[in-house]
């Protein structure tokens, strides 16, 4: 094994034995001992680091190889891609008179037509072929809510289409953010709108300068007010276009922001780029001299490490350096302009020699005009960079040298950038994520992707809640991955803590372990204390919905995740808002399936188990053991989750059934130790209502409990009777 010609290694800061790897191809991060780093090298490294190295990218079978595979990897993509992704371009006319608009050459009272609309859909029901599970659009301007109509027509045609196939559709707004007000938002959350990126060009005395209204009144407070009245129903992604004589006051926008409400867990994301500067030539779609021809130019670092910076310290969301293509390579994508010509940029409509076709007749080949695959040079897929670059951005290029012949090489800026992108990210973005040692402490394994789209998960439903939470630290997580197999060995299948297997490290178990723990730390310490205090069916919705995200969220990371791990949060907050004694007899039975479920999950990913081979009577012996502590003095007094106890005591429940329960429970699963208690006196015998010769039927294992169980069980029953009634 070599290392992957596309790897960077960097040194670690505060760690002089530890360097940093990260992988342009995956953009995965490890911290890896500089010992191990040479293992490689010397042939001397160990098989958990080679399969965790080759999982992340940095270890490949031979370089030459890998730089073949990278020639075909965006023709694989694209062959394995789901979704039909359009940008519709609405309209070119627009309220506002921004100093820099590419469109201003096109710009005027141009609208799509209803003709044109009908058209658009046909088009994209001709495109959503059978392998495609999904549609999305983004919706363009001018200024895209001046047709709102056509975006109501459009999502209502593109749902029928979805929903008839068992696929999904969702659209985007590009919007100058005047005109997307809550009522607007109300009426188009519900046709399937995600997100909405709105522009602010730094502070109002700068930005008003640069995007004023036609009228040439300044715009800022107007944005400002929508944003703030529509980040509760639609992620709102804040973007922003300097220049090298506006970059530094653009802090002052991030100060405004927060003063005015919208905090971090307000706004998706905050991104800030620079102005592309248009050469004084008749290519020239707009006279605007003040930004720039290359993402190489000196100034352009400089602007962007403050500007990062800022955005970071203060908490706010921001793209990570990652792997990209520009869109003109992705198979099924397409621009459609308000006129129904189809383009594969937006920044080349109007343009008529980058037009590929239109919704009435259909696209042509397209590979020679916008030099599809001019990356797959000597020079490009030897530069390390390849993955994050793929030759570029072809408007770049264009408005730089009037064609495209020519790649928009990024490496000069990569090379200036990188190292401090990747640990700008690691010193700030320790809320939402954290580093995580693989359990033998030879190199740390980064999570800090898991975490983060969890927290995001987390404070979008419950933005209140997420600003006091913790998430759980390395060491926890490390623990819960290490009991979890210790206790299954030992209480399912009987290994003394002497003899149980060591736990094996395994990276998907692991991301399984951390995103339940999370997200159990959240329900349980940050959101189960404020029910009281929430509106029981709102709740009860939101709720449900928080829980399928942060499924979805977990299966980015564990794609075989069961939806059956959420059950058992699902199952609580339906007892904690509906509480009574029919409820609780109905479901109590089912918390004890669910509640070791998860750690069962687990258990079977470490050891390649089948979770099929785990039936309920095991499930319910582990939660058995649970569930008892439930009824400490310590648990009565500090759980701020679901305490069985609290739960029955405090809404009057008859616990007769569910003590019943208890004892069958016990009896099946340990019933030596069910006698022996019977005998020392642990058990009442006034409560068990089986005849004495169930006792030695075959149970469904021969394990016994701990010791100590009887104890346990007795003080468990014995406060239970105590809720009898009369």
């Amino acid at each position: 094994m070599q290392y992957s010609h596309y790897l960077k290694v960097f040194p670690s800061e505060g760690n002089s034995d530890h360097l940093l790897l990260y992988s342009t191809k995956k953009a995965s991060l490890i911290s890896l001992k500089k010992a191990t780093y040479k293992a490689v090298k010397d042939g001397k490294l160990t098989l958990a680091h080679e399969a965790l190295l080759t999982k992340h990218g940095m270890l490949v079978e031979d370089q030459h190889n890998e730089k073949l595979r990278m020639l075909g990897f965006i023709s694989e993509r694209n062959a394995t891609s789901t979704c039909l992704h359009m940008t519709v371009v609405l309209n070119l006319d627009c309220n506002f008179a921004c100093r820099y608009c590419f469109e201003e050459e096109v710009k005027g009272k141009h609208y799509m037509s209803d003709a044109t609309v009908n058209h658009l859909i046909h088009f994209i029901k001709e495109k959503f072929t059978e392998d495609k599970k999904s549609v999305v659009v983004d919706f363009y301007g001018g200024e895209p809510l001046l047709s709102i109509e056509h975006i109501k027509t459009i999502s209502r045609a593109i749902n029928c289409l979805t929903e008839t196939r068992g696929a999904s559709y969702r659209f985007m707004l590009v919007t100058n953010g005047s005109l997307f007000t809550r009522p607007v938002a109300e009426d188009l959350v519900p046709l399937g709108l995600e997100s909405v990126k709105v522009t602010l060009d730094g502070p109002a005395e700068v930005h008003n300068k640069s995007r004023p209204f036609k009228s040439g009144a300044g715009s800022f407070n107007t944005i400002i007010h929508n944003i703030t009245r529509t980040c509760n129903l639609v992620k709102i992604i804040i973007g922003g276009n300097f220049n090298k004589n506006t970059f530094a006051k653009f802090p002052a926008l991030l100060d405004h922001l927060e003063k005015k409400g919208l905090a971090p867990d307000t706004l998706a994301s905050v991104k800030f780029d620079p102005i592309m500067k248009n050469p004084q030539s008749s290519a020239a779609p707009f006279s605007c001299f003040e930004g720039c021809l290359s993402i190489n130019e000196p100034w352009i670092s400089k602007a962007e490490k403050l500007l990062r910076e800022e955005i970071l310290k203060r908490g706010y969301n921001t793209p990570k350096p990652r792997p990209m293509h520009c869109m003109i390579e992705t198979l099924h994508s397409y621009v459609v302009n308000f006129d129904g010509v189809i383009y594969k940029c937006p920044g080349f409509i109007g343009k008529k020699d980058f037009a590929i076709g239109d919704v009435h007749k259909g696209i042509q080949d397209y590979t020679s005009i916008y030099k599809i695959g001019f990356w797959k040079n000597t020079e490009c897929v030897e530069c390390t960079y390849l993955p994050m670059c793929y030759g570029g951005c072809r408007y770049m290029a264009f408005i730089r040298d009037g064609h495209i012949d020519n790649i928009d090489c990024k490496k000069e800026y990569l090379d200036g950038s990188l190292e401090r992108l990747i640990k700008q990210d690691l010193k700030y973005r320790e809320k939402a994520g954290c580093n995580i040692s693989n359990p033998d402490n030879s190199d740390v394994l980064m999570i800090n992707d898991l975490f983060e789209q969890l927290g995001r998960v987390c404070a979008h439903h419950f933005p209140t809640q997420f600003k006091q939470f913790i998430p759980p630290s390395l060491e926890r997580i490390i623990k819960s991955y290490n009991t979890i197999d210790n206790v299954i060995q030992t209480y399912i299948y009987g290994n003394s803590a002497a003899t149980a297997n060591n736990s094996s490290f395994v990276e998907r178990a692991f991301m399984a372990v951390a995103s339940i723990r999370y997200l159990d730390d959240f329900i349980d310490k940050a959101l189960w204390p404020h029910i009281p205090k929430c509106n029981p069916e709102k709740l009860s919705r939101l709720f449900d919905t928080f829980l399928q995200k942060a499924l979805d969220t977990a299966r980015k990371f564990d794609p075989f995740m069961p939806e059956t791990i959420i059950e058992l949060p699902r199952l609580e907050m339906y007892l904690a808002l509906n509480p009574g004694q029919e409820n609780f007899d109905r479901f109590f039975k089912k918390l004890f399936i669910y509640k070791s479920y998860d750690m069962f999950y687990t258990y079977q990913i470490i050891h390649e188990d089948s979770l099929e081979s785990i039936n309920h009577t095991r499930l319910v012996r582990l939660a058995l053991i649970d569930y008892i502590r439930d009824f400490s003095a310590d648990h009565i007094a500090t759980d701020t989750d679901l305490n069985l106890y609290k739960y029955i005591r405090d809404n009057n429940i008859n616990p007769r059934k569910f003590i019943a329960y208890l004892m069958d429970c016990y009896r099946q699963e340990d019933p030596r130790g069910y006698r022996k208690a019977k005998k020392r006196g642990f058990i009442d015998s006034a409560n068990d209502s089986r005849p004495a010769d169930d006792e030695n039927k075959k149970a469904a294992t021969s394990l016994s409990f701990h010791e100590s169980f009887p104890l346990l069980f007795n003080r468990a029953i014995s406060l239970l009777q105590k809720l009898l009634p009369d």
